[in-house]
């Protein structure tokens, strides 16, 4: 055996020795050897590790080998740093943290809602086992292609997205909201919205609406939306009293019960039209039926100056208006008519009318009481009444000026006594009539009595 000292080289050409045919003995084949330093191994070292083992570092930084089914157990292997594929479950018994980004399989959506392919499905605890999971209907979902976020399930889903939310039921429509309302749809024509600013949604009709306000939509299937504000709110930079403004008819089928002071305003009807403030059904008297009645301002010129902007109650069997009454009420008329079988000889009127600038009183009816309560059936005129000692006339007598005719088949009844200032005029009768016990007649300037029998000459 020779050993080979080197000392020096020279001279020195090169930074390399190259040593031919160069014999270590000492380092063994076999067994195991001892590296001392940093060793520089240009090429491949192949260990011989049994299968399902890898070399770990262990104490006194010496390598030893451990199953690779023991990785996880008991976390002897993280932290962990790069990708790893697990097939199978994994089980977190503690809290999880996701430091960096979470990368899910795309997958489709149970029940073919919404459609398309494209979403990621987002675990999240499912029923009462705590167990991060999912069931067949019931899932969380993101579509990355619209930025929305999906609730799935049987019954209804949820979706959220940048501009708001909606929720869908299987049975009863959706419910969206955005930043600017909150909106039901169930088809065409059936949805309704609240929203704080009418005109900042956009919306066809809602133009210039700025107040707060509940929003409906009209139309049908295949012509363009117009939606209308029914119900409007006062605005904060309008506040008074926060009243509520609604602009479309209001229909109360079983009563409206109002607390204080209640104000209806509306313009005057246009001609030849009507205002319906009451209408009343099913109004029945003595077995028959009353199908016209109602409340109401008109304006029918072609009638008379009475029915111009008038408020009328009108009471009536049918709209042929042939028995009834109705009550008028305007600068030229105060006062109604009654019908009782559609006929002129069967009318009654009161009523105080303006007649070219005099005010004029017409009553008319088969029997006139004055002062008096005359329950008799009898056609008459009845003027007073026992607690009245006599009638005076005195004050209107500077206000006759012409003749006054009374006109009755029975003439004029007076009950008590009649007193007569100035004078006492009586029409001639020629000849005299039958008459009867009591009365006074002039014929041929002579003035009679009749005792019951005949006229006797008084004069």
């Amino acid at each position: 055996m020779s050993t080979l000292q080197v000392d020096r080289i020279i001279p020195y050409q090169s930074s390399s020795v190259t040593v031919e045919g160069f014999s270590a003995p000492n380092l063994a084949t076999t067994g195991s050897n001892t590296f001392v330093g940093n060793q520089n191994i240009q090429g491949t070292i192949t260990a011989s590790i049994q299968e399902g083992f890898a070399l770990v570092g262990g104490v006194g930084n010496v390598s030893t080998l451990v199953a690779t089914s023991s990785f996880g157990g008991g976390g002897s292997g993280f932290p962990f740093t790069g990708a790893a594929q697990i097939t199978g479950s994994l089980g977190v018994s503690g809290a999880t943290t996701i430091g960096g980004e979470l990368s899910v399989t795309p997958a489709l959506l149970p029940n073919g809602f919404p459609a398309g392919t494209g979403q990621f499905i987002i675990p999240f605890l499912s029923g009462s086992t705590n167990v991060i999971a999912r069931d067949s209907d019931n899932a969380l979902y993101w579509q990355p292609a619209f930025n929305v976020l999906a609730v799935s399930s049987s019954t209804g889903n949820t979706t959220i997205s940048n501009s708001g939310m909606t929720v869908t039921s299987n049975t009863t429509g959706s419910t969206q909201v955005t930043t600017t309302r909150v909106v039901s749809n169930f088809g065409s024509g059936r949805n309704i919205a609240i929203a704080g600013d009418a005109a900042s949604t956009a919306l066809t009709g809602l133009t210039g609406i700025t107040n707060p306000a509940i929003i409906l939509q009209s139309g049908s299937a295949g012509l363009p939306p117009t939606f209308y504000a029914p119900i409007q709110f006062q605005a904060s930079q309008s506040f008074t009293d926060g009243r509520v403004t609604i602009t479309r008819p209001l229909i109360a089928q079983q009563g409206a019960q109002i607390t204080g002071v209640a104000t209806q305003t509306f313009n005057a009807p246009a001609t030849d039209t009507q205002n319906d403030m009451i209408v009343v059904n099913n109004a029945n008297i003595d077995g028959r039926a009353y199908t016209n009645v109602f409340f109401t301002m008109l304006d029918y010129p072609s009638f008379g100056n009475e029915f111009k902007d008038s408020f009328v109650f009108d009471y009536w069997t049918d709209f042929t208006y042939t028995t009834g009454s109705d009550f008028i009420i305007n600068p030229k008329r105060i006062g109604g008519t009654m019908l009782l079988s559609g006929s002129a000889s069967a009318i009654g009127i009161s009523q105080l009318r303006d007649l070219g600038g005099k005010t004029f009183l017409n009553q008319y009816a088969n029997l006139i009481s004055i002062g008096a309560y005359a329950p008799a059936t009898t056609d008459q005129i009845v003027i007073g009444h026992d607690a009245l000692p006599f009638l005076r006339l005195s004050s209107l007598k500077n206000e006759i000026t012409g003749s006054t005719i009374i006109s009755g088949s029975n003439g004029l009844q007076v009950t008590g006594s009649v007193g007569i200032s100035q004078v006492l005029t009586l029409a001639g009768q020629d000849p005299l009539p039958a008459g009867g016990v009591g009365q006074l007649a002039v014929s041929s300037s002579n003035l009679y009595y009749h005792n019951g029998a005949t006229w006797t000459q008084i004069n």
